[in-house]
């Protein structure tokens, strides 16, 4: 049967040779002949305290290697007396964002930033006898145990900061850890264990 259409096999070899030869030299430099930013690591925390290494075992980490430009602008505008402890990326309406810990007068304040440096979440350390009182009478009444941590969740739309809810951790009883989220008027917007996170304290 003769098919015309279809190359013998020399013609196949001289056609095949020119495209082999160009994937080749894409490959080679694709892999050699630049350089490709590492991804941003997931979740890894980096942590801005430590030992000096002139007198100590380890270098501190300086933020500003290590955070955009346009996220260290809008902490020193919005918090101009923290103090940087920690952050870690993550990842929220499926955009990366950064989890930032500050300090202030000894109390702890996360915050949920975009690269660009638009806030979008403020969470404030504060007491919880200092909430109001339809929020810790829901506590108190459905919840038992020592309180370990509570703060004020604040989302920033548009610039705009509100108060969203209430966050409060506590330890049962029989050792577990359990976050509350309530809103002002006591409404409860959520409950989770959160017996994990005593790893990462």
């Amino acid at each position: 049967m003769d098919l015309g259409f279809l190359p013998n096999r020399k013609e196949f070899r001289l056609r095949l040779s020119p495209l082999l030869l160009l994937m080749f030299i894409v490959t080679l430099f694709g892999v050699t002949g630049c350089e490709r930013p590492e991804p941003k690591p997931k979740g890894k925390r980096v942590v801005f305290t430590g030992t000096d290494s002139v007198a100590g075992s380890k270098t501190v980490p300086d933020p500003k290697d290590l955070l955009p430009e346009a996220v260290l602008a809008t902490l020193k505008k919005r918090f101009p007396d923290a103090k940087i402890e920690a952050f870690e990326t993550g990842e929220e309406n499926r955009q990366e964002v950064f989890e930032i810990q500050l300090s202030q007068n000894d109390l702890r304040i996360d915050v949920t930033i975009t690269p660009a440096g638009v806030l979008m979440w403020i969470e404030n350390q504060i007491a919880f006898e200092s909430m109001p009182t339809p929020v810790r009478e829901t506590v108190q009444r459905r919840h038992k145990g020592e309180i370990l941590h509570s703060e004020e969740v604040i989302k920033v739309t548009n610039g705009k900061e509100v108060l969203d809810h209430y966050d409060i951790l506590l330890e049962t009883p029989d050792g577990k850890w359990f976050g509350v989220e309530v809103f002002p008027n006591g409404r409860i917007k959520g409950t989770e264990d959160r017996t994990s996170w005593k790893e990462k304290e």
